[in-house]
């Protein structure tokens, strides 16, 4: 679908929808010469995962900008059915991920693709969005929070110390013995329906439904993530989460690290109890598999309240407990920010009461083409 903006900086400007298979060596040289010449991305599975394109070849989920012949701006997206508001029905929301303009050419077209964006879909989230992002988008009426919450719980306090040089006095999470199995999420196999009404934590942000949880985690291209569960199939508790073996400068292996990038339960006594569980179970798995540490970042307040009553740390952003970087290992502050931009009739939450985890948009990505 091709579309033609107006006003004086949108002259001779197309601005197309998808991007077609046709379009890729142009959009590939794009990629490599704005951002790196290893980015991720460049790589055409990942690419196609990440835009939801068509398997007959049809277009990718971007907006493309060009003048003529030449590609100038781009914005990325990935349509997610979300809740806002209501947990009965969903809405037409995206994922807004990778929005760049040459900079000979930003004179306003990275506005007109927003636009058009929100055009497409009124309820629009990013995570970990640049300065020159902020920039953009806060005189377009988007909410910026600066802090996407990050908890951790250390599994193995000796050698957490020993190798990423644990920060501050941190207890090494109890060794609870679960008396309830996680069971795996893995097909349309009945045991994973959740009756939504029962989580009202998550009344602002993407359905997380089979169908999302298969496309976003179970089909990744390149990471492997596990989908965990507790308690009932039509109220489970559930984690998502992949294993992330940290290494240093010298590329040597220091220790894995699991990267919870979902967790969510019924907001209700037996919910909080099948959380229980469920951590419980996910504590000793993941020292199975020899991990140092856990981290995930969310921005319910409600689930992160569970998560600290089971053991888990709340960092202050300014004072990280430990390296969020793995790979190499930095132990530089790492802060993830999180925005929102809504259209009428659609209203601005508060922070804490929308559910946006690390695993939304393109936050928890492979980095390069080698990562």
């Amino acid at each position: 679908m091709v579309t033609q903006p107006s006003g004086p900086s949108a002259q001779a400007l197309r601005i197309e929808t998808t991007v077609s298979a046709e379009r890729w060596p142009a959009l590939r040289a794009f990629l490599a010469t704005h951002y790196r010449p290893d980015l991720a991305l460049l790589w055409k599975p990942l690419f196609d995962w990440q835009y939801q394109a068509r398997p007959d070849g049809g277009g990718a989920c971007m907006l493309s900008a060009w003048s003529e012949q030449r590609l100038v701006g781009i914005l990325g997206y990935a349509p997610v059915p979300s809740f806002w508001g209501t947990l009965t029905e969903a809405v037409p929301a995206a994922w807004a991920m990778n929005w760049m303009v040459d900079p000979s050419y930003r004179m306003g077209i990275g506005w007109l693709l927003m636009r058009k964006l929100h055009d497409m879909h009124p309820v629009l989230t990013s995570v970990d969005a640049s300065a020159d992002n902020v920039r953009l988008v806060e005189p377009l009426g988007w909410k910026v929070f600066t802090t996407l919450p990050r908890y951790v719980l250390v599994l193995d306090a000796a050698s957490a110390r020993e190798k990423f040089g644990l920060a501050g006095a941190i207890a090494e999470a109890p060794r609870i013995e679960s008396h309830e199995a996680l069971r795996d999420v893995r097909a349309a196999d009945g045991t994973y329906r959740p009756n939504w009404p029962k989580y009202g934590p998550m009344r602002y942000g993407a359905v997380r439904s089979l169908a999302h949880l298969e496309w976003r985690y179970l089909r990744h291209p390149r990471f492997t993530y596990h989908v965990v569960a507790t308690g009932a199939p039509d109220r489970p508790a559930v984690a998502v989460y992949r294993v992330e073996l940290a290494f240093d400068a010298a590329g040597h292996d220091v220790a894995p690290v699991a990267r919870v990038v979902e967790f969510f339960h019924p907001h209700d006594a037996q919910g909080r109890l099948d959380a229980a569980a469920l951590l419980a179970g996910l504590a000793a798995r993941l020292r199975r598999d020899g991990c140092v540490f856990a981290d995930t970042w969310m921005s319910s307040g409600c689930y992160g309240a569970t998560l600290v009553e089971c053991g888990w740390c709340r960092e202050r952003s300014e004072q990280p407990l430990l390296p969020s970087r793995l790979a190499p290992v930095q132990q530089l502050p790492r802060n993830l920010n999180f925005e929102i931009g809504v259209r009428r009739p659609f209203t601005m939450p508060a922070g804490d009461d929308t559910y946006i985890t690390r695993g939304d948009s393109d936050a928890d990505r492979p980095s390069m083409l080698a990562a």
